[in-house]
């Protein structure tokens, strides 16, 4: 859900960022309505289909409600605490070497074909 939050922000961005297009020509028909218009057209159509199915207008606050929620929780708990022991923040002087027994730092070669 944060993904759809940053794409419509960025959408959002991108769209006010533009030039403005040229204008039509007076024989291109009617107008196109403004950005006002356009968002009262979204609200009053939002609030018809609350009218009309209010069970599905309710579940749809509640899912944003609750995804809201979920990011303010999430947010705000602290992060995982640290499990590391002081012997394990400690890197030896000259930087980290090999622990003892491990695999040799040069590979042995296979033998040589014969000829």
């Amino acid at each position: 859900m944060s993904f759809l939050f940053k794409a419509a922000f960025w959408l959002c961005l991108v769209f006010y960022v533009l030039p403005p297009s040229a204008p039509l020509p007076p024989s291109a028909g009617t107008a196109l309505p403004s950005s006002g218009e356009v968002a009262s057209a979204v609200i009053r159509g939002a609030t018809q289909l609350c009218r009309d199915h209010a069970a599905t207008c309710a579940r749809g606050a509640g899912l944003v409600t609750e995804t809201v929620q979920r990011e303010l929780i999430g947010a705000s708990t602290p992060a995982a605490h640290d499990t590391l022991t002081p012997a394990d923040r400690e890197v030896p002087f000259g930087g980290v070497q090999a622990p003892v027994g491990s695999a040799p730092l040069r590979a042995p070669l296979p033998p040589r074909r014969p000829a």
